[in-house]
């Protein structure tokens, strides 16, 4: 990505457009790796209590071994995918911040972010940020 902004050759009024887009895009995003994050870990911890809960219910006799399996492998199923759910936002978190770093490195500038809703889903692709001046749509690869 770096290597393709030096190349691009933009006049001051394009590179700040462009600049702005990028800190609205990487803002966007880390604003949505936290929503996911928090989520991910909220239904990790639903689905470990209802654990607890199921082999509460099992010792106290209340279920029968088939029905306590079958329930104890929905169970780990939820929380393997919350786990996973938890790793994706947190690795996301690191790669955005690493653009941020890189992106104001280039400048000088201290980057600023105001975080705020986005319809992002992923590291590359599309991204939205939101930064001291301004957005855009812009697409990169990570």
């Amino acid at each position: 990505m770096e290597e393709q902004y030096r190349r691009l050759n933009l006049g001051p009024n394009d590179e700040a457009r462009l600049r702005r887009a990028l800190e609205q895009e990487l803002a966007d995003e880390v604003s949505f790796s936290a929503e996911s994050l928090a989520l991910a870990r909220r239904r990790l911890a639903r689905a470990e209590h209802e654990r607890e809960k199921l082999l509460e219910a099992y010792f106290a006799e209340a279920l029968p071994l088939d029905l306590f399996k079958r329930e104890q492998n929905r169970i780990a199923k939820e929380i393997d995918l919350a786990q996973t759910e938890i790793n994706r936002a947190e690795a996301t978190t690191v790669l955005m911040a690493s653009c941020w770093r890189r992106l104001w490195a280039s400048s000088g500038t201290p980057g600023r972010a105001t975080p705020r809703r986005t319809r992002t889903s992923n590291a590359c692709g599309t991204a939205r940020l939101r930064g001291p001046s301004g957005s855009t749509l812009v697409r990169f690869r990570g």
